[in-house]
């Protein structure tokens, strides 16, 4: 089943909306959230807030402990992605389809409760 990184991104929204402020892990999240927001803000989406990108990022994986490692993951391959590999949908920064598929189904199955 071809699950596209939409599915993480509505996590994403949906994680953080439950988790309101959160605090994030120092060290390699920080980098990889850097990296993240790097990679974004050159497509200036309409409802992206680079201001709070950072924070959000880094509040994702403690927000749903039971699926940190996953989160983590999907943070991790987002971050080493070029910027070519992101666009713009319904205003917000994406990957685009087919990247970091196996880390954003894994995080959904968990998220869902499949793992």
């Amino acid at each position: 089943m071809h699950m596209s990184f939409r599915v993480s991104a509505v996590l994403f929204g949906l994680v953080l909306w439950v988790a309101g402020c959160g605090g994030g892990d120092a060290g390699s999240l920080s980098s990889d959230c850097q990296k993240f927001c790097a990679n974004i803000s050159g497509l200036k989406c309409a409802m992206d807030n680079p201001g709070t990108c950072q924070h959000e990022c880094e509040a994702l994986p403690t927000a749903l402990p039971q699926c940190k490692a996953q989160l983590e993951a999907v943070i991790k391959c987002s971050a080493n992605q070029p910027p070519s590999n992101f666009e713009c949908k319904d205003g917000e920064a994406e990957l685009k389809d087919g990247v970091c598929d196996p880390e954003g189904q894994a995080a959904a199955l968990c998220f869902l409760g499949g793992a």
